[in-house]
C-alpha cells in the first residue's frame, strides 16, 4: 500500500495524483509554478504529485518531461487497478483531465460509479476531485447551451451520490492547463464543449456504487 509517508522521501504535506498523466506537460506546469511559486496554496506547503499512465510510450515521454524534479513519480500501469494501491485518506488531490468515456460518460455510469467511490475512500477529509471533461453531440453538430446545462447538472448529481460536493464549474478548461489532447479539443469549441468540475470529499458512500 502506499501512504503518505511511503509515497515520498521530502515528508510532503499534501499528496496530488494525476490520473491518466499522458505526456507529462500537466504535471510539468504544476510542478514548475509550485518550484516558482506561483500557486493559490501556501507557498510553504510542499506537494508531491504522483502520475499514473497506462500507455508505455506517453509514459516513457511523461518520465523524460518531469525528470529534472525530485518531487514526482510516475507509475506505468492502469489507475483503475494501481488506486488501490493507496491507503485510505492517503490523497489531498486527484486530477482527471480528459478521461476515456468508460470513466465519465453518462450512459457508463453504472461502470465508473465504483470507481469514483473508491477515490473518495482514498482521499483525505475534504480533500478535492478535479474533473475536465467533454461534452460531443451524438451527431457531431454544435452542443446548445440547454444540452450542457442538463448534463453539468446530471455530473453534479451522479457524484453527489458519492459523497462528492460541488465546489464549482467552470466552463472551460483552467488556462494554465496544456496538453496535446486538450488543444486539440479546444480548436472546435461549438461542438465539444469543455468544462471543469472542482468537488470535495464530503462523505463515503457505499449503497450507490454497489460496494
Amino acid at each position: 500500500m502506499i501512504c503518505k509517508r511511503q509515497a515520498s522521501s521530502s515528508k510532503a504535506d499534501r499528496i496530488i495524483l494525476e490520473l491518466g498523466c499522458g505526456d507529462g506537460l500537466l504535471l510539468r506546469k504544476l510542478l514548475e509554478a509550485e518550484r516558482t511559486g506561483d500557486t493559490v496554496q501556501n507557498n510553504d506547503t510542499k506537494s508531491f504529485y504522483i502520475g499514473i499512465e497506462c500507455d508505455s510510450l506517453k509514459y516513457n515521454k511523461a518520465t523524460s518531461v518531469v525528470e529534472h524534479f525530485s518531487n514526482v513519480k510516475l507509475l506505468n500501469g492502469s489507475f483503475e487497478v494501481l488506486i488501490h494501491e493507496f491507503s485510505d485518506c492517503s490523497i489531498d488531490k486527484i486530477i482527471s483531465v480528459l478521461p476515456d468515456p468508460e470513466f465519465i460518460d453518462i450512459q457508463n455510469q453504472y461502470r465508473w460509479k465504483k470507481f469514483y467511490s473508491v477515490l473518495n475512500h482514498k482521499l483525505v477529509p475534504n480533500g478535492s476531485l478535479r474533473i475536465v471533461t467533454e461534452l460531443i453531440d451524438d451527431l457531431l453538430q454544435p452542443v446548445t447551451a440547454e444540452a450542457y446545462d442538463t448534463w453539468v447538472q446530471e455530473i453534479i448529481e451522479i457524484f453527489g451520490e458519492l459523497g462528492f460536493s460541488l465546489i464549482q464549474v467552470l466552463d472551460g478548461s483552467p488556462l494554465e492547463y496544456e496538453s496535446e489532447c486538450l488543444r486539440r479539443f479546444k480548436q472546435d469549441p461549438q461542438r465539444i464543449r469543455l468544462a471543469t468540475f472542482d468537488f470535495t470529499k464530503t462523505s463515503q458512500n457505499f449503497n450507490s456504487a454497489g460496494l
